[in-house]
């Protein structure tokens, strides 16, 4: 299968169709929602991806907070 074909009756989900996750030092983190990536060219579903709370989000910033000192060596 040629993989920049763009027909319709392509299925792409088998290019993208994986555990798609936040990563957060350097280790996956996961949230305990998902939420559907639509294909535009089928309107069909293409992958799932992390939907993070705002508890989530905050628990994430403040994890990178803690990290970011290490960024500027």
């Amino acid at each position: 299968m040629d993989f920049w074909r763009t027909d319709n009756d392509v299925d792409a989900r088998h290019i993208v169709d994986r555990p798609w996750k936040v990563l957060a030092g350097g280790e996956p983190f996961d949230t305990a929602a998902t939420y559907e990536i639509e294909n535009p060219s089928t309107g069909g579903g293409l992958a799932d991806a992390p939907d993070a709370s705002a508890e989530e989000v905050d628990r994430l910033v403040r994890l990178a907070a803690t990290a970011q000192p290490a960024w500027g060596r």
